[in-house]
């Protein structure tokens, strides 16, 4: 079989010019590295590609935001100036109303309810998204956007050989597509091909710090704690990893017209997911000055405009919520990352491809004895009853009884035309530079 006559299909990226040029490879992202710590759960997702709809508030909320982000921070790249308030309210009105819309089918409540929950969520990202402009012009000062949603690519090297990790794996062919040999088949009916394994990822946003050569990538999170997440952040694996992709894709890949450019660090863009409403004036007429329940300034201020209220009697308190509350609703946390960072990441990737290509190989004619032992849980699981396969995850659950959904996360096409990615030069199966 000619394997270069095909080339990658990879869910989330189905129309990525990127994953196009590299031709067909085991592409694999952080997300599927973050599950893989629960062997179970990465068998369900990635090797008997369950589909599941579900997809939990914070989640759901998560990914509207994101969305937003993506066009205020495009529209800002292209001028270099901030978003106004104004275009970002109108932004969560008309792209984060139909983000919401798209993702209706995913909502976790009855129908009749979904239409106050949508707006209900819009309502909070208003009063988020207006913060969140005063937050990203002090940033904007320091940073120009240089890209937005960018997806980044790095071919998984051995160690030692520096040579492209291609071990021999199955696969069926069904019509003109080529499809994962998945869990429980007999090999007899399979193909056994050398397909290179590629890290992916796609950065919300990469910077450049003004004057200077130094390029940093930048990821929103939406949570109920931001502060919580200082503590997180310095052994995080995903935005650190992502830079090693981006170094990469400027030394040898996708993105060399940034030669001249070095990658210094990260971004993290937290942002509070509950900004609570404007408070109500007291009986006596007046807002509370009161330091035990400290509202964001900016919500502060809807109130003092809302019940036309003399803006100076309450400057002190409105300088005291910019410095106390403000950075509990919105902060940046910024960290280097030196040429070791990477060359772990690097390492790791390595030895993540191995993992899963041993798991890929020893559960293709697993019975279901063999998946239990194999596919083991995860044995500190915090997930338990939250988890999307908790159902499943059951020890009278047999894996020849499962029946769900399958939505194959990566597959092969077979190239039909000569455009510009239809010609895949057999020297990219091997190293791409």
């Amino acid at each position: 079989m000619n394997i270069t006559e095909y080339r990658t299909v990879m869910n989330r990226y189905e129309d990525s010019e990127r994953i196009k040029q590299i031709g067909p490879a085991w592409t694999f992202t952080n997300s599927e590295f973050v599950e893989l710590g629960c062997k179970r759960k990465w068998s369900y997702g990635y090797l008997m590609n369950i589909e599941t709809t579900e997809k939990g508030d914070a989640l759901l909320y998560g990914i509207v935001w994101h969305v937003v982000m993506e066009h205020a921070l495009l529209r800002m790249k292209n001028t270099d100036t901030c978003i106004t308030k104004e275009e970002a309210l109108e932004l969560i009105e008309i792209v984060g109303r139909k983000s919401f819309e798209d993702e209706r089918e995913s909502i976790q409540v009855i129908e009749e309810a979904k239409e106050e929950w949508i707006e209900n969520c819009l309502d909070r990202m208003k009063r988020a998204i207006v913060g969140w402009c005063d937050h990203w012009a002090i940033l904007h000062k320091e940073y120009e956007i240089i890209a937005i949603e960018q997806t980044l690519a790095r071919p998984i090297l051995h160690p030692q050989t520096g040579e492209i990790y291609s071990p021999k794996t199955y696969i069926i062919e069904e019509d003109d597509c080529l499809y994962p040999a998945g869990i429980n088949k007999e090999r007899s009916n399979l193909i056994d091909v050398c397909i290179p394994y590629w890290k992916v990822g796609k950065a919300d946003a990469i910077l450049l710090k003004r004057g200077t050569k130094s390029l940093y990538i930048l990821d929103h999170k939406t949570t109920s704690q931001p502060t919580s997440y200082e503590r997180k952040f310095l052994f995080d694996m995903q935005l650190s990893g992502y830079c090693s992709l981006l170094d990469y894709e400027i030394k040898h890949g996708d993105m060399t017209y940034l030669s001249k450019y070095e990658v210094k660090g990260v971004i993290w863009d937290l942002c509070h997911s509950k900004v609570p409403k404007p408070p109500e004036p007291l009986k006596s007429g007046k807002l509370s000055t009161a330091k035990a329940k400290l509202v964001p300034s900016w919500i502060y201020e809807e109130s003092i405009i809302k019940y036309e209220l003399d803006r100076s009697d309450y400057e002190e308190h409105l300088e005291m919520l910019k410095t106390k509350a403000d950075p509990n609703y919105f902060c940046f946390l910024i960290t280097s990352i030196n040429e070791n960072d990477m060359t772990r990441s690097v390492l790791e990737d390595y030895s993540t491809a191995c993992s899963m290509h041993e798991l890929k190989t020893k559960l293709i004619n697993a019975d279901n004895m063999t998946f239990q032992y194999t596919a083991s849980r995860y044995p500190i699981c915090q997930q338990y009853l939250s988890c999307k396969y908790s159902y499943l995850c059951q020890p009278n659950v047999a894996i020849e009884d499962i029946n769900e959904t399958i939505k194959h996360k990566i597959y092969w096409k077979k190239i039909e035309n000569n455009t510009d990615y239809d010609i895949i030069n057999s020297d990219q199966l091997g190293l791409p530079f």
